[in-house]
């Protein structure tokens, strides 16, 4: 079951089936999960959404399949109620240590900061929505590899992903 990861989350079961129903004429497995949790509530997607889930070795060609109506930028995972993505940085690793944490200062609330391993950990959003956060600079030549992670629990996903590409707006990264 560790195989199992979430390609994309809906609101509204038609959007799941649909999605479901594009994987697998590209010949892609998957499963619909918390269909029946999220229709008990009166406000829909507030359990954490439906899920469309796949094998890991099929995410991120199911990912591409759906597009970005299903996931902007960042995966989602279902070991843990994770945001994460990995992003090219047109910078040496120490100007981008120094840029992220100031993206990070501005937008949230630091925490703490390992120079060592070129890691940021902070905060994001209100009391109502706070979401941990974890930038790692991965050198890559001249230039960095971005590591985050964002961390809130399922219901905060949308929230998440929506702190992640405000990181890469300030950034000045672009959406690919």
């Amino acid at each position: 079951m560790d195989d199992i990861v979430v390609a994309a989350r809906y609101m509204f079961p038609n959007d799941a089936e649909m999605a479901k129903l594009r994987l697998e004429s590209e010949g892609i497995e998957c499963l619909i999960g918390n269909q029946m949790t999220s229709q008990l509530t009166t406000a829909p997607g507030s359990m954490g959404g439906i899920v469309v889930q796949v094998h890991r070795a099929d995410l991120e060609r199911a990912v591409t399949i759906l597009g970005t109506d299903a996931v902007p930028r960042a995966t989602m995972t279902n070991s843990t109620p994770n945001i994460a993505d990995e992003v090219p940085f047109d910078k040496k690793p120490d100007e981008a240590f120094e840029c992220v944490k100031e993206v990070i200062g501005h937008l949230g609330k630091i925490k703490s900061i390992d120079h060592e391993t070129l890691t940021i950990n902070g905060e994001l959003g209100g009391w109502l929505s706070k979401l941990k956060l974890q930038v790692q600079i991965k050198p890559e030549g001249d230039k960095s590899m971005l590591l985050i992670s964002v961390q809130g629990g399922d219901t905060l996903a949308k929230t998440a992903m929506k702190w992640i590409n405000k990181i890469y707006d300030e950034l000045g990264i672009e959406d690919e």
